[in-house]
C-alpha cells in the first residue's frame, strides 16, 4: 500500500457496474478490439489534426499522439486493462466526459499535462456502456456499436440474399454482418438484442422480392420498411476503417 502510494498509483475496485465490460468480453474479445479501434477513429474525428504519432512525446499544433501502454495495478476491464489507450493532444474537443464513475471508482478519462490533454480511451468507453445502461433498451452510440447492423435470413434459402445486404454496408464503412447460423428467427433476434445491435435487417421472401427492407430500429423500439438507399442515409457519418475487423458471418466469429 505504501510502495503504491509513494508511485502515486492508483487502486480500482471491482463494482457491480463493470458486468457491463465483461458482457462484452473486455479487455480481450473481438468485439472489444473493434471498441476499442472504433472510439479511436471517433476521436480522430473529433480532434483536427494533419499529423498522427505513436508513444510519448510533446504535441503541438495540428499534431496527436496515441500512447499504448500497460496498466499499474489491479487491472479491471474497461478502466484499467491491457493495453491502456490514450491519445494525447494540444485541442480537448466538446463534449468529451472528463471523467467516469461508478459505486466504487471514479476514473479520470481527461487529464490536463502541462498545456496538453490526455484522452483515455478505455473509460471513455465505459462512460458510454454506462449512460447505454440507463436506456430501455441498452443503447450505445452509433460509432462505438461493435456491430452497427445485422442482417438475419429468416431461411437458410435467402442467406445470400443477406451476404449481399451485408456486402453493400460493408463496403460504405459500416460494421455489418449475418446470422447465418442453424437456427431460428427468435433466437437469431434475440442474439441481436443481447449484443445490443441497434438495427436488424430481416430478410425474407417478401425482402428479397421486393427489396425493401424490414428494419428493427434498437433506439427507437419500432420496425420500419426501408430501401438499402434509406439504410444507408440512417447510417451516414458514422462510418469507420474497422469495418474489417468484423466477421462477415456470425458462425465465423471466433468462440472466446
Amino acid at each position: 500500500e505504501l510502495s503504491r502510494r509513494i508511485r502515486n498509483e492508483k487502486e480500482y475496485e471491482k463494482s457491480e457496474e463493470l458486468k457491463v465490460c465483461d458482457k462484452f468480453g473486455f479487455p480481450d474479445s473481438l468485439f472489444a478490439t473493434i471498441m476499442r479501434r472504433s472510439a479511436l477513429d471517433w476521436l480522430r474525428k473529433q480532434i483536427p489534426h494533419k499529423v498522427e504519432l505513436e508513444g510519448e512525446g510533446e504535441v503541438k499544433e495540428g499534431v496527436i499522439r496515441v500512447i499504448y501502454s500497460s496498466p499499474k495495478g489491479r487491472r479491471l476491464p474497461c478502466i484499467n486493462e491491457d493495453p491502456t489507450i490514450t491519445i494525447k493532444t494540444n485541442v480537448l474537443p466538446e463534449g468529451i466526459p472528463g471523467e467516469v464513475k461508478d459505486s466504487k471508482n471514479i476514473v479520470e478519462i481527461v487529464e490536463k499535462k502541462g498545456d496538453a490533454y490526455e484522452i483515455h480511451v478505455n473509460p471513455l468507453i465505459y462512460y458510454y456502456l454506462l449512460e447505454a445502461t440507463k436506456q430501455n433498451p441498452p443503447t450505445l452510440p452509433l460509432w462505438l456499436s461493435p456491430v452497427q447492423v445485422r442482417v438475419i435470413p429468416v431461411k437458410e434459402e435467402f442467406t445470400q440474399k443477406a451476404i449481399e445486404v451485408a456486402e453493400a454496408l460493408r463496403a460504405k464503412g459500416y460494421r455489418a454482418d449475418v446470422d447465418d447460423l442453424k437456427e431460428g428467427l427468435g433466437k437469431k433476434i434475440a442474439r441481436a438484442g443481447t449484443e445490443w445491435v441497434p438495427f436488424v435487417v430481416i430478410m425474407g421472401e417478401r425482402e428479397v422480392q421486393t427489396g425493401v427492407l424490414t428494419v428493427k430500429i434498437r433506439e427507437r423500439n419500432e420496425q420500419r420498411q426501408m430501401t438499402l438507399d434509406e439504410l444507408l442515409n440512417s447510417l451516414k457519418g458514422f462510418e469507420s476503417s474497422t469495418s474489417n475487423l468484423l466477421p462477415l458471418k456470425v458462425s465465423e466469429r471466433v468462440v472466446q
